[in-house]
């Protein structure tokens, strides 16, 4: 999607890609048009960072074959089910705000439960993104300052 992004369509390696869509801008219509949160994640990485294949090939000369003989783990909430970490960073990176009003039921439940799974990982200290900042304070907006302190009893 990079190499795509740039023009670089010799270079592109999901030629299905090259099928689906004219050109990067498209796809950039395409993924704000239909709110697809995949599509949308990597258009903002692709912005952020002009330096992109550097960076992964940086990342991937750091890499260990096991995960005990590494110093930091990344990986996704999905992949993290089920394993702990003493310690765990959220990046701000969750495709969507499970309370905003326009998310459907199934949806908010979904990603719930994933911000759930994520929060649980961390058996010691837990640095938490802005969403899950911004769910606590709307939490804290709705039903006081004593609830929070009676629910964390």
């Amino acid at each position: 999607l990079f190499q795509f992004s740039r023009g670089r369509k010799d270079l592109v390696q999901q030629k299905k890609l090259l099928r689906d869509y004219r050109d990067f801008e498209q796809y950039e219509e395409i993924a704000k048009a239909t709110q697809d949160p995949e599509m949308q994640r990597s258009v903002r990485i692709i912005e952020a960072y002009f330096d992109l294949p550097k960076r992964i090939e940086q990342l991937r000369r750091c890499a260990v074959a096991s995960e005990l003989d590494a110093t930091v783990t990344l990986t996704t909430a999905h992949k993290a089910k089920g394993l702990e970490w003493d310690f765990v960073g959220l990046y701000d990176d969750f495709s969507a705000d499970p309370l905003a009003p326009e998310i459907d039921r199934a949806s908010r439940d979904d990603e719930l439960n994933l911000l759930y799974v994520s929060v649980t990982r961390a058996m010691q200290i837990l640095a938490v993104n802005s969403l899950v900042i911004d769910i606590m304070q709307r939490y804290k907006d709705l039903h006081g300052s004593q609830t929070i302190s009676q629910t964390a009893r």
